[in-house]
């Protein structure tokens, strides 16, 4: 590196702060406050809608500027209008689990009424071990099946 006093970092910081100037708080705001509303973060919250299923927790790490309060405007401005027209898939159950008021009440009800019946599915079925969330055999249904037959074998063999 050359006889410079400075750490590599503070060569790194002085070269960038150099190419792109100091960023300010102003700065981000200012930004924040064109991106919010905008083109960009629309296709930003329907990419990441679609990457991880209506999870609205987790789009929240990756969506710019996000905070809490951004969640139901996401729903209501950008995901709906999207289901409508088609151009996403509806993954109300995350939704629901993740707007963070127990609901959002721009669904419309009868197109509810399918994953309201796999939650109550879930609700009911689960403790028995016999459904999950999707109204399918859980693992430990499975496995209870699974080890009657190797233990008659066992014991055929015995």
């Amino acid at each position: 590196v050359g006889s410079s006093n400075k750490s590599g970092t503070d060569q790194w910081k002085e070269y960038f702060t150099g190419m792109f100037g100091k960023v300010t708080t102003d700065d981000i705001d200012e930004f924040g406050s064109k991106y919010k509303g905008s083109e960009e973060e629309r296709k930003d919250v329907l990419k990441y809608y679609t990457m991880f299923k209506g999870d609205l927790d987790k789009m929240l790490e990756c969506v710019m500027l996000s905070e809490e309060d951004d969640k139901q405007r996401w729903v209501t401005e950008y995901i709906n209008p999207a289901i409508k027209k088609g151009d996403v898939e509806k993954h109300d159950v995350a939704l629901r689990k993740t707007l963070g008021d127990g609901g959002d009440d721009s669904h419309d009800d009868d197109e509810d009424s399918e994953d309201e019946t796999t939650e109550s599915e879930d609700d009911d079925d689960d403790d028995d071990g016999k459904k999950n969330k999707r109204g399918k055999r859980s693992t430990s249904g499975k496995k209870k099946k699974d080890t009657k037959p190797k233990k008659e074998s066992s014991k055929k063999n015995a």
